[in-house]
C-alpha cells in the first residue's frame, strides 16, 4: 500500500493506513526484535535495535548494508503508548552536514485498522535528501507492512 508524501522545506510527512490494530502496530515500534525486522532501506540486510522506550530514553539502530553500516541514534521525547513516539536525534556534529531531527510517529486506530504519520522536522542539509529519506521509510513501511502479516 502506498504513503502519501509531503515534503516542503526542512519537514517530510508521511501517511500510511496498516490494516491491522494500532497495538500491534505500535508494538512494532516499541519491540526491539520486531523493529529489527523491517527498519530500514531495501538495502538493509539486518538491523541491530537497541531501544529504551521511555522518555528520556535512548535509542540505537544499526542498519546493516553490503556497502557498509548505518547508525541511527538518539533519544526519546515522547512515548505515551499506543498512541505517539517523538524522537531527537542530532547528527554529523562539527562537520557541514551536522542538523538536529525531530521524528513524530502518531498511531490512530480508524476503521479496519491503524493510520500512522511520521513527520520528521530538520532534514539533513544536504540535495534532495527528503526525497532520499521518504524513499527509506517507504520501503521500511513495506517491510512493516510484511512482518504484520506473519504476527
Amino acid at each position: 500500500m502506498p504513503s502519501d508524501v509531503v515534503i516542503s522545506d526542512d519537514r517530510l510527512e508521511m501517511k500510511r493506513f496498516f490494516p491491522y490494530p494500532r497495538d500491534l502496530v505500535f508494538r512494532a515500534w516499541a519491540d526491539p526484535d520486531m523493529l529489527a525486522q523491517w527498519w530500514g532501506c531495501r538495502e538493509t540486510e539486518r538491523v541491530t535495535a537497541e531501544i529504551d522506550p521511555r522518555p528520556g530514553g535512548v535509542f540505537r539502530y544499526q542498519m546493516h548494508m553490503s556497502h557498509g553500516d548505518m547508525t541511527y541514534e538518539g533519544v526519546y521525547d515522547e512515548f505515551i503508548e499506543p498512541e505517539r513516539i517523538v524522537t531527537r536525534t542530532e547528527m554529523g556534529a562539527g562537520t557541514e552536514y551536522a542538523f538536529t531531527s525531530t521524528v513524530t510517529v502518531d498511531f490512530k486506530a480508524v476503521e479496519g485498522g491503524t493510520e500512522v504519520t511520521l513527520t520528521q522536522v530538520g532534514l539533513p542539509p544536504m540535495p534532495d535528501c527528503g526525497n532520499i529519506i521518504a524513499g527509506g521509510f517507504t520501503d521500511a513501511f513495506d517491510k512493516l507492512e510484511g512482518l504484520m502479516t506473519t504476527v
